[in-house]
């Protein structure tokens, strides 16, 4: 509160506010640096401390305030605060200054008004004040705080089994609500995630696979990037799907194996290329099969993604979006979606899917992700293999020419997991 001519201060001033204390309404956060809740202690604080908080939006909340004085000033007062959003609606309290810390007992005070019905990142500013005791129109003022506070567009849903708790990470919040700042339905919010996690700084291409690791390093493979995107939706109340297309390496009675790792050439959210080392393929670029194959031999930077015989290995992770009868796979490793996608949502139980049950997903979204299947394939007379072991590249045939069937047999298969 600006002060006024001639109207002194309340004989005390604001000394702490706390939103997310046991039995208030605030989103439970964490600083993914310390691990720690930020609602622990007051988020903000006379010490410099000013910490994020988070509600769902339309919630009508209560804080904490601790006022310092003296116990000179014990006694009864009329305390509220004016606010940019709301203001506080004024409560009479009894305030009693500890003799050693000069601080009073918590106090409660109801929000006037509810937050914003909106997806948002808010600046709040509080003019605290008392009314005169002599006068109770005057507002003697206790001091000004200013608040980050953001709106989510759901109260999130704990679901163990998908490793998604009850709080959530304060950078999270605070960069979704930023996005997705408006948006009123699931979709929206998934699209405003994807299209602006550029922004984070967060890069592909990092080993970390996990939430808090990812923030901490900047960034990470494709099995933390789906727990990262879907992570995020989760902090708005939306519940995104997580599968991993995993390399089914198949071995052919004439000796060939298809396919043995996908080939990806495009660096990845905020990397300029590929972080694995060069290797040189031979590279299929037209129709497939055809006798012979036209070889063009690329030295390059790709990331392989290599699968296992007669087993499982490595793939990819992607997100799928159910809303309004519809289905939308989401990439944020390369920021690339919605792509939707004719058919059910895939299983998670490492079923093997192909053919006709992938033509969507392959047409609408595969085709153009994966840049090629390494495969151990004849041209000709000779058996080119792929070998993990030594980085041997057989022959990499461009996935958007590789047809349902090929010889009978589905072109492309994939085991899906959770």
């Amino acid at each position: 509160m600006t002060a006024v001519q001639g109207i002194a201060p309340a004989p005390f001033q604001v000394h702490s506010v706390h939103f997310d204390f046991p039995g208030g309404q605030a989103i439970r956060l964490r600083n993914h640096a310390t691990d720690l809740v930020l609602g622990l202690t007051p988020e903000w604080d006379t010490s410099g401390r000013n910490e994020l908080a988070a509600y769902a939006r339309g919630t009508s909340p209560q804080l904490r305030v601790i006022f310092h004085g003296t116990p000179a000033a014990n006694g009864s007062y009329t305390v509220g605060a004016e606010g940019t959003h709301s203001d506080l609606t004024e409560q009479q309290v009894d305030l009693v200054f500890d003799v050693a810390t000069g601080l009073s007992q918590p106090v409660s005070l109801a929000f006037a008004d509810p937050l914003p019905d909106v997806i948002g990142r808010h600046q709040m500013t509080f003019e605290w004040y008392a009314l005169d005791q002599a006068d109770p129109s005057q507002h003697r003022p206790a001091g000004n705080t200013t608040h980050a506070i953001c709106t989510t567009w759901r109260a999130m849903i704990p679901n163990p089994a998908q490793r998604l708790p009850s709080w959530t990470y304060a950078r999270l919040v605070e960069w979704t609500s930023q996005w997705a700042a408006g948006c009123n339905n699931e979709k929206a919010i998934c699209d405003a995630i994807i299209n602006n996690l550029a922004s984070s700084g967060l890069r592909y291409g990092v080993s970390e696979r996990r939430v808090r690791e990812m923030l901490i390093v900047g960034g990470g493979m494709c099995g933390g990037w789906y727990l990262m995107f879907q992570q995020m939706a989760h902090t708005q109340g939306v519940f995104v799907h997580r599968r991993c297309f995993l390399v089914h390496w198949r071995t052919l009675q004439n000796g060939e194996e298809s396919w043995c790792a996908l080939v990806i050439r495009a660096g990845g959210l905020n990397q300029p290329a590929p972080t694995q080392n060069a290797s040189q393929f031979r590279d299929h670029d037209g129709p497939f099969p055809v006798a012979p194959l036209t070889l063009i031999n690329r030295n390059e930077r790709r990331y392989r993604f290599w699968g296992r015989p007669g087993g499982w290995l490595d793939g990819h992770c992607v997100n799928f979006l159910e809303h309004e009868g519809r289905l939308y796979l989401y990439d944020a490793c390369f920021a690339a979606g919605p792509f939707e996608i004719q058919g059910a949502l895939p299983p998670d139980n490492l079923s093997v899917w192909g053919g006709a049950q992938l033509a969507s997903f392959k047409a609408d979204y595969l085709d153009g992700a994966v840049d090629y299947m390494l495969g151990s394939l004849y041209n000709g007379a000779l058996l080119l293999r792929s070998v993990q072991a030594t980085g041997a590249n057989g022959i990499t045939v461009r996935t958007a020419q590789i047809p349902t069937l090929v010889n009978g047999a589905d072109g492309v298969t994939f085991g899906w997991a959770g």
